[in-house]
């Protein structure tokens, strides 16, 4: 495996007890009930983002996901990140958390609206001077695994974010529930 492609959300590396709602897209808001005839999608958004963004610096990285990092790139394996946050955002994030060194390609969206990443795949791809087969998708969400279905690369999924296990293993992809998982599958 020559590129480790991987879909932060910064669920990832973050504590989800540190984090609130983390804004992902409409889908999972019907999911959760919301009626957006009431209040749009958008105003939603607009009103979320900035409390997401100052909490956010509360966050701290996951046990365990800087060594995984670290051993990748070791072992000569590009990481990349995919993300429903705007690039600069997750930039700094990452700078914050001392984790940007790691990552030799950011895309994120250009709104606050969370909307399905697969067309920000396809550019990520581009960017990117890896074949699809080399590629492994490492996100923590059903969408994820869709994403990475879409562009026709591996994916493994983390119970450690948005979803149940039970979710996730219905996408057929491999699950993990610990960091130390991922690391093994990353070495194979």
């Amino acid at each position: 495996m020559k590129c480790w492609y991987n879909r932060i959300n910064l669920l990832m590396i973050l504590s989800a007890t540190e984090m609130y709602l983390v804004f992902l897209s409409g889908i999972y808001y019907i999911r959760a009930g919301f009626d957006f005839e009431i209040i749009s999608f958008e105003e939603l958004a607009d009103y979320y983002m900035p409390t997401y963004g100052s909490r956010v610096v509360q966050c701290v990285p996951r046990q365990g996901i800087e060594r995984v990092f670290s051993e990748a790139k070791k072992l000569g394996i590009d990481q990349s990140i995919l993300s429903a946050a705007k690039s600069p955002d997750i930039a700094k994030q990452l700078t914050d958390l001392g984790l940007l060194d790691y990552f030799s390609f950011i895309t994120g969206l250009d709104d606050n609206y969370a909307n399905s990443k697969v067309h920000l795949a396809a550019k990520h791809i581009k960017s990117i001077d890896c074949d699809i087969s080399e590629i492994l998708f490492v996100g923590d969400t059903d969408h994820d695994a869709i994403v990475a279905k879409e562009i026709g690369c591996d994916c493994v999924l983390l119970t450690m974010g948005h979803q149940s296990k039970e979710t996730l293993a219905k996408t057929g992809c491999t699950v993990v529930d610990d960091i130390s998982e991922l690391l093994n599958l990353i070495k194979s």
